[in-house]
Formats: C-alpha cells, structure tokens, sequence
C-alpha cells in the first residue's frame, strides 16, 4: 500500500514538473516573439505615424499652414526612386540614329555594336522617345538585361568617334538613361563645359587673328552626346 502511494506521489510530482517546464517554455516563445515584433517596427512603414511638412507658399493651403504626410507615402517614395534608379542601370540611350519602318530598330542598333564596338549585348526591347517628327530624330531608350552589359557599353562608346562611317562618327552617341532631375543637371553641365571651352576658343582666336582681316573664326558645335 505504501508502495502505491510513493509511486503515486512520484508521478504526480514528475507530471506537475513537466507542466510547469511547459508553460516556462511557452513564456519564453512568447517574450520571444515580442522582442522579433519590436525589432520589426523601424524596419516596416508605420501609416499612422505623421509629420509635419511646412508648405511653401503658392504651392498648396495658405502660408504658414502644414500637412500631414505619412511615413508608409515616405518609404514608398523612397522605394520607388531606388527601384526606378536600379531599372534604369540596365538601360542606355541612343542619339542620331535612322527611323526605318521597314528596320527592326533592335537589330539596327545591335550591327552599330558589332561592326564599331566589338559587342553583342543582350536586348531585351528597344522603343522610341517622343513623338515622331518631320525632320528630328527620336532618341532610342535600350532595355538590356543585364546592368554590367549597359555599364561596357558606355565604356566602349567613345570607340564611336573614331567610326570609319562620317554619320556614325557624328552623329551616333550612347549615354546612361538619367532620372529627369539628373538628365537636366547633365544638360546643364555640358552647356557650361561647351561655354568655357567656346570662350577659350574665342580668346584664342582673338589673339591669333589679332592684325589679320581676312581671318575667320569656326562656330562652336552644339552636340549633346557625350559618347
């Protein structure tokens, strides 16, 4: 009888432990997940959470007055840029070459690649810029696939001004596909490049056509490509 009892006493002990690890265990995983959910918070957009953003005057409410902007607007702007920069890195634009309905516009540009580049990148689709015009040739935006394949060409389009073909030479550049922000920063600062070396020219020329009427000085070429 006493036997019993000690066996019976044992095993409601041992089960009374095991219950007790048990909910320990269970306390453990919950603490556990709420140190994984705080740790989560600064990495995920929290759409409640607002600023305050002070409005120029002109541009949206009266002066001096805020709006609220939400963080989750923030990172999804944010995530756009980097994701439309990232795209972009794949692709290259190209200048000055022919429209023909009856050419395949892909495989026009790829014989330029081959026959003055030594390249044969991968394209995954070409398309026009712009509406079409009398006169003005639209700019070509090339998508590759890969973005080191877009990163090669642009090292190897300077070989195009030293093209056998005088259109090629002068006509042909290959530039990065910029944000329109960085586009116009871009524009800008070849204008002032092309400014600088043009008055430096003009000074030049000043000088050696100083006492000689009969000289006569060369315009300045007004190319954007930097290829």
């Amino acid at each position: 009888m006493q036997f019993r009892q000690r066996i019976s006493r044992a095993v409601t002990e041992n089960s009374t432990k095991l219950h007790n690890d048990i909910a320990g265990l269970h306390n453990i995983i919950a603490a556990m997940h709420c140190e994984i959910n705080e740790l989560k918070k600064p990495l995920e957009p929290n759409t409640s959470d607002k600023v305050n953003v002070k409005v120029k005057p002109g541009e949206s409410g009266p002066e001096g007055t805020g709006r609220s902007v939400k963080h989750g607007d923030v990172y999804t702007a944010v995530h756009k840029v980097l994701h439309d920069a990232d795209r972009r890195k794949r692709h290259v634009i190209v200048s000055g070459t022919a429209e023909d309905t009856q050419t395949d516009d892909a495989a026009a540009f790829m014989a330029i690649c081959e026959q003055y580049l030594d390249m044969k990148p991968a394209i995954a689709s070409c398309v026009r810029l712009g509406k079409r015009g009398a006169n003005a040739l639209r700019r070509l935006l090339v998508r590759l696939y890969r973005e080191n394949a877009a990163t090669e060409l642009l090292k190897s389009a300077r070989s195009l001004r030293h093209a056998d073909n005088s259109t090629v030479r002068k006509n042909v550049y290959i530039n990065q596909d910029l944000a329109p922000a960085a586009a116009y920063e871009e524009r800008k600062r070849r204008r002032e490049k092309r400014s600088a070396t043009s008055s430096s020219n003009n000074r030049v020329a000043s000088r050696q056509c100083s006492g000689d009427t009969n000289c006569q000085r060369e315009p300045a070429s007004d190319n954007e490509g930097t290829s």
